[in-house]
């Protein structure tokens, strides 16, 4: 299970074209033989070309769960579209009083997770040791 995932990790990428779709990247026979699947077929769409195959975004979730189905976890390079500005401020002072900032590597810590503003940051677990905040 967990060997064969981590050797296969890699194999596949997912990308955005320019017309905004999703474009799933590997060996043209890889491809070929996923695209076998009922479920993966499904959620592909026309328009193949060598070593790549289309799928609309709003399958992104269910191809990247089928392809680990199949066990083939995807590098996942897409980016996510710009939605609506969600405003939001940080207090900067706690309901007690106390002065309220993000420490230096706290900060750092989100500018790295968001992979300094590009498209393709923002996904994932941000993990700091115990005690960090």
């Amino acid at each position: 299970g967990i060997r064969m995932l981590t050797e296969r990790y890699g194999k596949l990428t997912l990308d955005r074209s320019e017309e905004g779709d999703l474009v799933l990247c590997g060996d043209e026979t890889l491809l070929g033989n996923l695209a076998e699947d009922a479920t993966i077929s499904a959620l592909l769409t026309a328009g193949a070309e060598t070593g790549q195959r289309h799928a609309s975004p709003e399958n992104r979730g269910s191809l990247k769960q089928e392809l680990v189905r199949l066990g083939y976890p995807v590098i996942d390079l897409a980016g996510y579209r710009h939605g609506e500005t969600l405003p939001v401020q940080l207090r900067q002072q706690t309901l007690g009083g106390r002065g309220f900032q993000l420490r230096d590597y706290q900060k750092l810590a989100v500018d790295l997770f968001y992979r300094e503003g590009r498209e393709d940051g923002g996904s994932g677990v941000l993990v700091l040791p115990c005690g960090a905040g």
